[in-house]
């Protein structure tokens, strides 16, 4: 059934910002300040008792809600009139707030028990003050079909989740990536059976590969109204007491994926641990040249097509991209958590397309958890969204001369909107009206505010009065896309100090014990193996020395530093480099070429000391780990000249 927000069921004198209904109560003659000041008729002439979608927007001023002189809800009631003549009343049992002056939003559904031949909303304030309406509507919706049982079922190793509108396979084997993901309307499969083209390839920024892993699956839920799956590992790679969960859920009104995520500390860490996860999803795109991916960033959402090569962003605002072509066979993606360092994008080809969300680092406390939210949704009518979130996305265009708005959503729901155009003239308009989506029907508005000179267009949807959902789009050359949400203050990332100790004395001679030119201070930036050595030094020679421990793979773990840290991996030792460089140094020693991974920001502050006078040394041959590591390379010939190496600049003189 065809369902148009522009009918013309649409109450005209309240449909705009500026032409609302104002009504000043008491009226004279009226003893019954509750009773109906004013109405408005709509023709329904329903066949058949379909349900009714209704809303309205009212604010109120000067009302003392002491003063009660009627039985009368603030706001609306709306009388049912049947075709034989008789009639029910329908009040909504949410209510207005007199005491909030801004504009409040009522919406929902009726169910007549008979056809209806009109529907009359009566406004009505049961006490003294001032009322203004705007965006009245009512119009008649289908009625919600039955839908098909969700199912759930394990076959050679592999386990499916099933609804009316989403077939969803994963193999808990395989580190639980999912092989299909199927919009069973279009026949439209988004996943596939090579591994770069699977669902959940997650990982973390710093090692910890989830999906090479094998996981623990157990049915959680499976009734014909939801279907739920937890998947489960422990130990990931440099992370052995975090536990990681996901739930994979089906409901049977729902055109959408649910994965609640959980990443949990174990007690026995005994100390808090930082993760930045990093959700990784492969695709087999659809469409061939005019796929493209779309996300959110300060300057507005990103539109890329095959390119080969990586996309990187680190301005994300919002958790969420898409991913269609023009046959407008589009898919969303969409987290609850705002937080992100950056996201990866790349298409490659017709049929491959690899998205990554990096989330910001998160601190979790030994035996706490950590917890997100992640939905994948077919978008049917939505080619290019504005915004996703809530299981809603907007796509915001212009068509023959006007706004045209489409909202798609995973659920079915009547919403108030409310869109608001400001032109480059400078004056702005408003439409305020009520939308029904559901999986089977994209609503459709905009079409009262003229496209010429646009300038920005926002769109909010409310439900039970509250905002959940917002989108914008400018046609403003470098207008700048307002974020929905501010990014939260990374989570504290703790320095790991590891303090040498000389307890245990090996046979010396001290040769340099006092130091005449007094004691120096070294950093060593080494391997997980050379701690020993250091000390030996310590004892022969009088230098105050500092360390910091890595591997030269990053797949290589350094146990003692996990069991005492709960984890240690590049991103920890650059936390720690940098902490350290805070301090002036006179030496700097570095074991073999593990330059590599010290990061751009621990290079820059590593030349300053050099600048500053320190001296550089670098012990051992090249590593043959580390081959190809053209950055290091460059960075040693571009700032560690031979006289350097040779004579340092500081107190220490040492050589390769």
């Amino acid at each position: 059934m065809k369902i148009s927000m522009l009918a013309a069921m649409l109450l005209a004198a309240c449909g705009a910002c500026g032409e609302v209904a104002h009504f000043v109560y008491p009226v004279p003659g009226h003893p019954d300040w509750g009773q109906s000041i004013q109405h408005r008729t709509y023709e329904l002439n329903q066949k058949e008792a379909h349900q009714i979608a209704w809303g309205i927007a009212a604010r109120f001023k000067g009302i003392d809600p002491t003063v009660r002189r009627s039985h009368h809800k603030y706001g609306m009631e709306i009388q049912l009139v049947f075709h034989d003549g008789t009639y029910d009343w329908f009040a909504p049992t949410q209510t207005f707030s007199p005491n909030d002056p801004g504009w409040q939003r009522l919406s929902g559904l009726c169910q007549p028990r008979k056809p209806v031949k009109t529907a009359v909303f009566h406004y009505r304030l049961a006490t003294a003050g001032e009322a203004w309406y705007d965006g009245v509507t009512l119009f008649e919706v289908p009625d919600e079909p039955k839908r098909a049982p969700c199912r759930v079922e394990e076959k050679d190793g592999a386990y499916t989740l099933e609804n009316e509108f989403l077939s969803f396979s994963f193999v808990p084997q395989e580190g639980a990536t999912g092989r299909r993901l199927v919009d069973r309307r279009t026949g439209t499969d988004y996943a596939g059976e090579h591994l770069n083209r699977r669902l959940f390839l997650d990982q973390f920024r710093q090692g910890g590969a989830c999906y090479r892993r094998q996981w623990k699956a157990e049915v959680k839920k499976a009734t014909d109204d939801e279907v739920a799956v937890e998947v489960s590992m422990n130990g990931p790679e440099g992370y052995p007491y975090l536990d990681v969960r996901r739930i994979f859920s089906l409901k049977r009104d729902s055109a959408a994926l649910d994965v609640a995520y959980a990443w949990h500390n174990q007690p026995a860490s005994m100390g808090d641990l930082v993760i930045e996860p990093w959700v990784v999803n492969g695709l087999t795109a659809h469409g061939g040249a005019n796929q493209q991916v779309m996300y959110p960033t300060a300057q507005g959402i990103r539109k890329v097509g095959p390119t080969g090569d990586v996309i990187k962003h680190k301005d994300v605002i919002g958790g969420w991209h898409a991913a269609g072509a023009d046959d407008r066979r589009t898919m969303a993606f969409a987290f609850d958590w705002a937080n992100y360092a950056e996201t990866w994008h790349f298409l490659a080809g017709n049929d491959n397309l690899m998205t990554d969300l990096i989330l910001q680092p998160v601190k979790i406390a030994a035996g706490g958890t950590f917890t997100t939210d992640y939905a994948f949704f077919p978008l049917p009518g939505v080619k290019t969204p504005a915004w996703v979130e809530n299981g809603l996305a907007a796509g915001i265009e212009t068509a023959d001369g006007k706004v045209a708005v489409k909202v798609d959503g995973a659920r079915r729901g009547v919403f108030n909107a409310e869109l608001n155009a400001a032109y480059a003239n400078g004056t702005t308009q408003c439409v305020r009206t009520v939308v029904f989506v559901s999986q089977d029907q994209t609503a459709e508005l905009g079409g009262e505010l003229p496209a010429e000179g646009l300038g920005d267009v926002v769109l909010r949807l409310y439900s039970g009065g509250a905002l959940v959902f917002e989108a914008d789009r400018s046609w403003a050359p470098g207008h700048l896309y307002r974020p929905k949400k501010a990014k939260a203050k990374p989570a504290e990332v703790k320095p790991f100090t590891l303090e040498l100790k000389r307890d245990l004395v090996t046979p010396h001679a001290e040769f340099a014990r006092p130091w005449a030119g007094g004691r120096p201070r070294v950093l060593f930036i080494t391997s997980i193996h050379q701690a020993r050595e250091i000390v030996e030094l310590q004892q022969r020679a009088d230098i105050e020395a500092r360390t910091v421990r890595l591997a030269f793979s990053e797949n290589t773990t350094s146990w003692a530093m996990i069991e005492r840290f709960g984890t240690y991996k590049y991103f920890d030792m650059n936390v720690s480099l940098k902490k350290e460089l805070e301090s002036r140094f006179d030496v700097i020693v570095v074991s073999g070429d593990l330059m590599g991974p010290v990061d751009k920001e621990n290079r820059a502050l590593i030349e300053k000391q050099l600048a500053a006078g320190a001296g550089f040394v670098r012990i051992g041959k090249k590593n043959p780990a580390m081959d190809g590591d053209k950055a290091a390379a460059d960075w040693i010939k571009g700032n560690v000249t031979p006289q350097l190496l040779l004579e340092g600049a500081g107190k220490v003189r040492a050589a390769d």
